[in-house]
């Protein structure tokens, strides 16, 4: 499979009132704006835009040129046909087909592709990153795409190649200065062949990375394997992160645990080790990885929702101390969908903000099939979801794996793929519309 990672901003929203939950016929809102090379690294041919290019959190951007736009992208302001519910929260909607990129494996297209991260950098660049190959876990490669303000997608870049690459995520610290970005990826192998987890760090916005480093202390993955998702970790005011990790052994499902990455690993491309935390399973087995929720300012109220085995649901355990203990049994979610999931808490370090308190959910539409995906929101995350956004119901491919973050635009961004296809589903969404609350 191939690891890919794209960049992109895209122009504000306009201020229009919320639509009701079962609207389909709003305008579609427009885009607002969004938010180093080491050793061994990649050449891609891209040059880094001048610091004068850096756009503030919520400036305006010119869109994409259609004239630049790749043949392998298609984009759509507002809705497609298979979306329901809150369309007009659509600002854009992208379909990214891989097969018909530069991508190549073995000489020939590549068909199939899975995920594993976006993020926006500081310069309002977004990056996707994933894998590519003929089949999921055979013979795979990793990939970053990257879009800079204003332009197109780049070529696709090979980050790394291994038979069993899978699961990453793609992520820019805030809180560290200078911190590079991040590409982290896992490899299905034995766990005796050696540490699961790949690095690699960028400090041009994703056009060179440095040589892979992996994780460290390797006794934390004696006997198992590591999933750390595509889901974006918690980030600390030190700059550590902590993300779920699931356990890759077997199916690749088994006891969840919380991983807690020191900054001092990422910033010096190692160093630091890496400490874990089992999680009681209480009454339910199979836990696989999750995403987190951020319930109060300080970062000491946490939720981890998790993915489960067997499509039985989605299940979340609370915390009240920045992540070290746990609540003891594992509570369902009020929220449909479990295969493939990924959550994000809206302007959750301001109070101020209307948005503030409210949390957003996204899961494959299906227990079995995933025909298209779920997106819902809620004030008590503990409590009853709201579905606002059925997408992609009309694709007869599976729908799996999102990945959803707020971007310095202050607009969510979510990807997620055609299961089984080369197809990359990229959609910009006005939170205030989606939520349905008043724009300030």
């Amino acid at each position: 499979m191939l690891l890919i990672v794209l960049v992109s901003c895209w122009t504000g929203c306009g201020d229009s009132e919320p639509a009701d939950l079962t609207s389909n016929d709003g305008a579609s809102a427009r885009p607002a704006a969004g938010d180093g090379a080491g050793s061994g690294a990649i050449d891609s041919g891209i040059a880094v835009g001048d610091a004068g290019s850096v756009p503030a959190p919520g400036e305006r951007i010119p869109d994409v040129p259609p004239g630049q736009q790749p043949s392998w992208s298609t984009i759509t302001n507002g809705p497609g046909s298979g979306d329901s519910g809150r369309t007009d929260a659509i600002i854009r909607r992208e379909v990214i087909d891989i097969s018909k990129s530069p991508a190549t494996f073995g000489g020939a297209p590549v068909v199939f592709v899975h995920p594993s991260g976006i993020d926006q950098t500081r310069t309002g660049t977004i990056v996707i990153g994933f894998n590519g190959g003929q089949s999921e876990g055979e013979g795979n490669k990793a990939y970053v795409l990257r879009r800079e303000l204003g332009g197109s997608w780049t070529d696709p870049q090979i980050l790394e190649e291994d038979k069993q690459i899978d699961f990453g995520i793609v992520y820019q610290p805030r809180n560290v200065p200078q911190a590079p970005l991040l590409a982290m990826y896992w490899f299905g192998g034995a766990p005796a062949e050696g540490p699961p987890t790949g690095i690699r760090v960028s400090r041009d916005d994703g056009a060179t990375w440095s040589a892979r480093t992996l994780s460290p202390n390797s006794s934390l993955w004696e006997g198992r394997g590591m999933q750390v998702g595509m889901n974006h970790p918690v980030e600390f005011s030190d700059g550590s992160l902590l993300f779920v990790d699931g356990d890759s052994k077997g199916k690749r499902f088994g006891a969840a645990r919380i991983i807690r990455v020191p900054a001092d690993n990422y910033q010096n491309n190692g160093g630091a080790a890496w400490s874990a935390l089992d999680l009681q399973q209480g009454d339910r087995a199979g836990h696989v990885h999750g995403s987190f929720l951020i319930l109060s300012p300080d970062q000491q109220n946490l939720m981890a929702i998790f993915r489960t085995d067997f499509n039985a649901g989605s299940y979340y355990k609370t915390s009240n101390d920045g992540g070290r203990t746990w609540s003891r049994d594992f509570a369902r979610l009020d929220s449909p969908g479990s295969n493939g999931i990924s959550s994000v808490s809206l302007d959750w370090n301001d109070s101020a903000s209307p948005l503030h308190g409210w949390h957003v959910f996204a899961a494959s539409n299906h227990s079995v099939i995933r025909n298209g995906l779920n997106v819902t929101v809620t004030r008590e995350p503990t409590g009853s979801w709201s579905q606002v956004l059925r997408l992609h119901e009309d694709e007869p491919r599976e729908d799996a794996d999102p990945t959803l973050f707020q971007g310095r635009d202050g607009l969510i961004h979510l990807l997620f793929t055609g299961r089984g296809s080369a197809l990359l589903k990229y959609y910009v969404i006005d939170p205030y519309r989606l939520t349905g609350t008043t724009r300030p």
